[in-house]
């Protein structure tokens, strides 16, 4: 995919390059002949870089395309893979996404971190007590810590799916 200014600009160095060629072939004596030998050298130097110009763009074009399907491909996965999931509150003021009860299949619920999936991360929420006896879910990832209101006893269940 060559930029449109660069291919224009090297097909104007390549007519002019032409059209000195053919002086050159009707050009009679010696001092004129090395004069438009020297300029038909420079041009075609020129060209030569605004071809490499072209080519180093297309190449970084290219590598910019391979990168965003990657990314998309990824985006794409992680969506599907979140469509296993519902977000739901397990506790008042907590919101997690956690495993939908249809799919439940050998995996043992549990709750994504509603922070991480925004940034396209699956990262599960651990419990943890607290100093005081109060369970919590941390996130080990961006550490995002909800508060369940139990001393206990509060595991992951699957929610009702609509």
């Amino acid at each position: 995919m060559l930029e449109l200014g660069a291919v224009s600009s090297a097909m104007e160095s390549a007519r002019t390059i032409l059209g000195m060629a053919k002086t050159f072939i009707q050009v009679g004596n010696s001092v004129e002949v090395n004069s438009v030998a020297l300029d038909l050298n420079m041009k075609m130097l020129e060209l030569l870089d605004r071809l490499q110009d072209a080519r180093a763009t297309e190449s970084a074009l290219a590598q910019k395309i391979q990168e965003l399907e990657r990314e998309l491909r990824e985006s794409e996965v992680f969506q599907s893979e979140l469509e296993n999931y519902l977000l739901f509150s397990p506790w008042p003021g907590a919101f997690v996404y956690a495993r939908k009860r249809s799919l439940v299949g050998a995996q043992y619920p549990h709750y994504l971190c509603t922070n991480c999936v925004e940034g396209r991360v699956k990262s599960i929420l651990q419990a943890v007590d607290t100093p005081k006896g109060w369970l919590n879910y941390k996130c080990p990832r961006c550490s995002l810590e909800l508060q369940t209101g139990s001393r206990g006893g509060v595991a992951p269940y699957y929610p009702d799916e609509p």
